[in-house]
């Protein structure tokens, strides 16, 4: 809880050779808001690091809060998935779900871009696109329930089509209700129909 000791943590990230004790000390700078330390903290998410640090590094920089972490955010994470994802490493991965988690916890309405290019990707795996949903639910606003509203209207996989029912019952209205249950009956997977129907009961209790 001593905010002076973050810059001397941050102070030792470029020396570090160990790649254990330079995941805990990234880890650890997400407990403190240090003026400067985005550039250093940039070069945490290069793809030679560890996916342990370059996660540790995106919630570390999401808790900056200033402009200078955001736009570092909204490039990475957009560089990083403009060709899809790699389901196939795990690693990879997580590094990307994390990223998308990040965009979520310096909630801007300019990141919903960003947001719906990867949910709009099929390249994109089902965990990345998914958790997508989370952070523009988290973010809010009317952009982003346009933004809920597009994909509840052309995505087509089951699973995804769960997280934007979530999303669509934090940002919706009354019409989303109706959209719901229009795109429940075009799912033939028996769980995904009965959560866009859940999400279209919640949203028309939530406007009586």
């Amino acid at each position: 809880g001593n905010q002076t000791d973050g810059p001397e943590l941050l102070a030792m990230l470029p020396k570090q050779t160990d790649a254990d004790l330079e995941f805990g000390i990234v880890r650890s700078l997400r407990g403190f808001k240090i003026a400067g330390s985005v550039e250093t903290l940039a070069a945490e998410l290069s793809d030679e690091k560890s996916h342990l640090i370059r996660i540790a590094a995106y919630h570390a920089i999401a808790h900056q809060g200033d402009d200078a972490a955001l736009a570092l955010l909204q490039k990475s994470v957009a560089e990083r998935l403009a060709n899809g994802s790699q389901e196939g490493d795990a690693q990879e991965n997580a590094v990307a779900v994390h990223g998308v988690l990040a965009l979520g916890e310096l909630p801007n309405s300019h990141s919903l871009a960003v947001l719906e290019s990867i949910v709009m990707n099929s390249a994109n795996s089902v965990s990345v696109r998914s958790t997508a949903f989370d952070s523009i639910a988290t973010i809010g606003g009317q952009d982003a329930q346009l933004v809920a509203r597009r994909a509840l209207k052309n995505e087509s996989n089951a699973s995804v089509l769960v997280y934007i029912a979530h999303a669509v019952t934090i940002l919706g209205d009354a019409s989303d209700a109706s959209a719901c249950l229009e795109k429940a009956e075009t799912v033939s997977d028996s769980y995904t129909k009965n959560e866009l129907r859940q999400a279209a009961r919640t949203i028309q209790q939530m406007q009586r």
